[in-house]
Parts: structure tokens; C-alpha cells; sequence
């Protein structure tokens, strides 16, 4: 029985100094984006919750179309930093102890290692993107939209007589429509 326990402790010595924290900094540092998700425009909002989960938040737009904003994890940098720093120490301990202070020194060291390396994996870094439907449901165009009027107080709205008098440039009757129905999207003019 103390042979079976001397075999038992041993193997859990070198499972534990095996250099696992170098492993979870690894899968850490392949996982995520490295740039921001750009769905393909004219998807469905349905395709596009699909592809990248539920927005985590939504602003709606005068038009009638939204601005969703979704989450997504980017690619960790630190942790391929962590991983080569991992590698490293293993390295240094079985070079400065001719290979037997992996039986010493490495199941002292790697509980640390893993410890940083689990929290680094279990806490990523996260980025948002910003994308515009239009009233239909539909992916007009990635980030958010140009402002809808001025935030300075000082500019006043033109009345919709002005409005009417700008839009009268153009020679169809649709284009003309078409510039006074944004025209007052833009101003929020009732």
C-alpha cells in the first residue's frame, strides 16, 4: 500500500509541474476576435442574432430603424504574453537545475502560474460594435449612423417652410419628397 501512494503522489507531482498553466494560456490566447465582427450587409436582424447573440442594447432611430449594440470577445494579447512567460520559467527552472528541480521547484511554482492563468482565461477582454438596421429589419451599415440634428441649442430648427424652399431644387417630384421627409427626420419636426 505505501508503494501504491508513493506512485500516486509522484504522478500527481508531475501532472501537477507539467507546464498546464502554459496550456490554458495557450487556448486563451487563440480564442476570440481579432477584429470586430462585420456581418454581411442586408441580413436579417434574426440572422445577425444569431450569428453574434442577443444586442446588448438597442437605441431606436427617427425612421422607424435601430442601432444595436453587441458584445464580443476579442483576442487576449496578455495571455500569449503569459504563455511565453509560463514557458519561460518552466524553461529556467530545468536548465538552472539540470531537469531535477521539475520534481522540486515546478510543483511550487506551477499552482501560481495556473492560478494567473485561469483568471487571465476567465476574464477576457470584450469590445462592442455598433450596427444599423433599417425600419424593415434589415443591416443597413456597421457602426452608428451620422447624428440626427444638432446637439448645440443654439441652432434652431428650420420651419417647414424653409425646409420646403431647399427641397424645391430638385426636379422630381419623389426626390423632392424624399429630401422634406428627411429633412424633418433629421430635425424632428412634427
Amino acid at each position: 500500500m505505501p508503494r501504491l501512494a508513493l506512485l500516486a503522489a509522484t504522478f500527481a507531482v508531475l501532472v501537477s509541474s507539467g507546464g498546464c498553466s502554459t496550456a490554458i494560456y495557450y487556448a486563451a490566447s487563440r480564442a476570440g476576435r481579432e477584429t470586430p465582427p462585420q456581418p454581411r450587409l442586408g441580413l436579417t436582424r434574426d440572422k445577425v442574432d444569431a450569428e453574434l447573440g442577443t444586442s446588448i442594447a438597442v437605441t431606436s432611430l427617427p425612421d422607424g430603424g435601430q442601432i444595436a449594440t453587441y458584445r464580443y470577445r476579442q483576442r487576449d494579447s496578455k495571455a500569449r504574453e503569459g504563455m511565453d512567460t509560463s514557458l519561460g520559467i518552466h524553461g529556467a527552472i530545468g536548465l538552472l537545475t539540470h531537469g531535477y528541480g521539475w520534481l522540486v521547484i515546478s510543483p511550487l511554482v506551477e499552482p501560481v502560474l495556473m492560478g494567473f492563468a485561469i483568471h487571465t482565461a476567465a476574464h477576457p477582454p470584450h469590445g462592442e460594435v455598433h450596427l444599423t438596421f433599417s425600419p424593415d429589419g434589415q443591416l443597413m451599415d456597421h457602426g452608428r449612423p451620422p447624428a440626427y440634428g444638432p446637439d448645440d441649442a443654439a441652432v434652431q430648427a428650420p420651419s417647414v417652410g424653409a425646409i420646403r424652399q431647399r427641397c424645391r431644387s430638385y426636379a422630381e417630384e419623389h426626390a423632392y419628397v424624399q429630401c422634406v421627409t428627411r429633412s424633418l427626420a433629421i430635425w424632428r419636426i412634427d
